[in-house]
């Protein structure tokens, strides 16, 4: 009763998985709730390699200003 309607009421978050938890549905009865679960694998290890790209991307236009190559 006090979070309301609450979407994602609670994440974890380790070095290979996030997991999501969240209240998928609510019955008439007021005992019965329907939670999932959700596990990322590995999400980490993605995020990394989208900063690997970013660190690449920075590095060849940093050297390429200053190697003085115009873009054309």
């Amino acid at each position: 009763p006090r979070m309301g309607n609450v979407y994602n009421p609670a994440t974890k978050h380790d070095l290979m998985r996030d997991y999501y938890i969240y209240i998928s549905s609510v019955g008439s009865a007021p005992d019965y709730i329907v939670v999932k679960a959700i596990m990322n694998p590995w999400i980490n290890v993605l995020w990394m390699g989208a900063g690997i790209m970013l660190l690449g991307f920075l590095y060849s236009q940093i050297s390429r200003w200053k190697s003085g190559i115009k873009h054309e």
